[in-house]
């Protein structure tokens, strides 16, 4: 899953509103290593129409449409 594998990268917690948020389908070449986790999942949003809550230094929270 692309939401737990970003969490385990940057040692963050992602949670989702609705599990089907989980299961939308995403590729990219993005390089983990070389971006920000809040650059990640600002790209996740944009390309899968997600909003994400910062609610603490290392987690997240994940809404929107399940579509």
């Amino acid at each position: 899953m692309v939401i737990e594998d970003i969490g385990n990268a940057y040692n963050s917690t992602i949670t989702l509103e609705n599990p089907c948020l989980g299961a939308k389908s995403f590729s990219s070449t993005l390089d983990l290593q070389s971006k920000s986790i809040d650059e990640v999942l600002m790209v996740l949003s944009s390309a899968l129409n997600l909003n994400i809550k910062t609610l603490t230094k290392d987690t997240y929270h994940i809404f929107g449409e399940c579509k």
